[in-house]
Parts: structure tokens; sequence; C-alpha cells
């Protein structure tokens, strides 16, 4: 740090139109690879057309309290807020937000002066303030320790590979059936239904399982999860569609082809109509600077390995349809991967950070009595 600075006389506010504007004009050099700065500022309008930025995305900046609606930008953040829920001392928390921290940046000309850490500083307790945020996360690019020691707590960050094999080519995309599997492919219109259907699962899972608690330690009662405390964002649509309109850009912008049609797929039971509960289904976002096709969520009720293999088999398929180098999927030590061609490792980009804000109660609430699930890739924004 070159020299003190004053961080009471600094303010965190969410920006204006135009504060908005000069965050896109000073980041592009870190978010614009592969692109022209016109074009990194019509990706940006492009997404805000979405209802997940549109109703969800807050841009805050650091600026002088003597001179708030300068352009002249300190440091700025963004933050998506976003359902949750959480299970603390067998209270099943719903109707609250987590706040999800992105694209943290400092202007070149304004670095080693502390204005990032004064930011984020001033945001932890803004949203630790705020009635109806219980949580914030975030994933990290510049190591574990510079988050943590702002607030935030570390969790897993593991992701399993998959390899797509170039010389296999396919010509069409998602076929119907998948081995022995039906399958039926999503587009960007199924979202919604299966979206509100994962959810209604992961609630009446949680709830079922609250029920039948009986493992007591210091007087609290355990979760099914194996700590006192369970967090998870939810699986809504509207992140997920925002995740494909990166894609529809990049697509009709550097490939000069028609978007991808497909989101993922889902499980189909043929006796579904009989009121089977089987069901089971993957999402995926085409990272096209990446080249790899990113799963989103992965899910079936009833661990059926074959099914859960054929899904993301299915994705590897896609990956090829569209010449990606390879399948990444997060959070996957929940799955059986047995006998699939994949390679586990532990990220050094996006590492999974998250605080939870709760009190008037006698839970330890730090990471190591917390545990967090559903942390995968729609998770990050």
């Amino acid at each position: 740090m070159t020299k003190e600075v004053d961080s009471d006389k600094l303010e965190l506010r969410e920006a204006s139109p135009a504060q908005h504007h000069q965050t896109h004009l000073n980041s592009f050099s870190a978010w614009g690879t592969g692109l022209t700065l016109n074009q990194y500022i019509a990706r940006e309008q492009f997404l805000m057309q979405y209802p997940y930025a549109k109703l969800r995305l807050h841009v805050w900046v650091l600026v002088p309290k003597s001179d708030p609606m300068t352009l002249d930008i300190l440091a700025a953040c963004e933050t998506y807020s976003r359902p949750c829920v959480v299970v603390d001392n067998n209270q099943i928390i719903l109707n609250q937000t987590s706040h999800t921290v992105a694209t943290v940046f400092t202007p070149v000309s304004k670095r080693n002066r502390g204005y990032a850490s004064i930011m984020m500083e001033k945001l932890f307790h803004l949203l630790g303030s705020k009635e109806e945020v219980i949580a914030t996360t975030l994933y990290s690019d510049i190591g574990p320790k510079y988050y943590c020691k702002l607030g935030w707590d570390l969790y897993s960050s593991e992701s399993a590979v998959f390899k797509v094999k170039k010389d296999d080519v396919v010509n069409s995309s998602l076929p119907m059936i998948t081995g022995h599997i039906n399958l039926k492919p999503l587009t960007v219109s199924d979202l919604k239904r299966v979206s509100e259907r994962d959810i209604q699962n992961l609630i009446s899972s949680i709830r079922n399982e609250n029920q039948i608690k009986s493992n007591y330690n210091n007087g609290m009662v355990m979760s099914p999860y194996g700590t006192p405390t369970v967090f998870a964002v939810l699986p809504t649509a509207d992140c997920q569609e925002w995740l494909h309109g990166r894609a529809i850009f990049y697509s009709k912008e550097l490939l000069k082809r028609n978007p991808p049609q497909f989101v993922g797929c889902e499980y189909i039971n043929n006796d579904m109509n009989k009121n089977s509960s089987s069901w089971g289904f993957i999402t995926w976002y085409h990272d096209f600077t990446e080249k790899k096709l990113m799963i989103l969520r992965l899910f079936n009720n009833e661990n059926n390995k074959i099914v859960t293999d054929t899904l993301i088999r299915a994705a590897i398929m896609e990956a090829r349809a569209w010449e990606l180098e390879h399948v990444e999927l997060w959070d996957p030590a929940k799955l059986d991967l047995s006998g699939l061609d994949y390679t586990l490792f532990n990220r050094k980009e996006s590492l999974s950070c998250m605080k939870l804000f709760l009190v008037n109660n006698n839970n330890d609430h730090s990471n190591n009595n917390i545990r967090w699930i559903l942390n995968e890739k729609f998770a990050w924004s």
C-alpha cells in the first residue's frame, strides 16, 4: 500500500447508470477476453435484458463521500440477490436472501492503495446488517486467503473434468435416447418447470429428513447432512437462463452460428404417468471462451447410477457437437462416478467462499459446522 487511506472519507453506494457504464469501461481489460470494447459493452447490455440481471443485480462503487457521483471510481463490484434455504438448529429458514458477489475490480491506476479491501469490508458489513440477507457467497480468483481475511469462509472447490475425445465426432446434437435410458432434451422454455420441481424436491427432502432427526449433540439436533447447519442457494431458472444468454451472445458474435438449442436433458421414466417418483435431469452452459461445457445442475432423486452416467454422457455428446474440449462438474463428491473417464482436481480459481449471518442462537457458525450443499455452477455468477 503506497499511502494510508482514510476509509471514513469513502462510501460504498449503489452505482448510478453512468457509474455502472463506467465500471464496464474499467473492467474490459480483465473480462473482455476475445471481445472488442464495443462487443463487451454490447454483451453487458444484452445480458441486462434477462430477469436475473434486471431483478437481482446490484452494482456497488467505492467513491469519496465528497463526490459520490464521480466517474473516477476507486473500486467496484456486483452482487446478485438470490433466494436460499438454511437449516439451523432444527429450524428450516426460507424466504431469505443470499448475495453472490462478483466482478470485484480496481482500476489499474487505483491499485495498491487498499481500495478493494475497504470496499469489501464495507460490503460485508452492509450485507450483514440487512435483515433479509442471511448469507453472502463469492468465488475467488485470487487465492484462498484474501477474502477470508475480510470475513468470508473458504469451502471445498472440487471439480470433475470429463474429456471430450476429438476423434469421436458427431454431426448432430443431443439425441432423444442415450443408451437404454430415455432422455428428453431441455430448451430454455423448460427451465422454469424443471427448476421449480427441483426446488420443491429439495425443500420436501429437507423437511422430511428434519422430521426424523434424533441425533443430539450438546443439546443440538444434528442435521441429516452431519452438521447442525446447512445452507444452499436455490437453483432457480433465471440464473441458468442468464448463463445461457452468454452462450447465445458468444455463438452469434464470435462463432457466427446459431446458438445452442439445448440447455440440458431430463430423464424420462416410462411409468411417470403412473405416479412414479423416479426423475432426474442435467442442465449445462456452453462456455465458448474456455471451450468447455459447464454442468450447472445434476440431479436424480433415486441416486440411480445408470441415470447419472447417462446424463453425464449426454453432456459429453453435447460438448462434442460444439467442439468443446471438456465437460466440467462442480461438487462431484456426492455422486458415484466410478467407471467414467474423468479427473478430479481442486480449483485454483472460482474458490468457493461463503459467510452465514445468523445470530441469537448457540450454534457455532464457523465453516466446520456448516455444510454448503448444491454448490454447483448455477450458484456462480
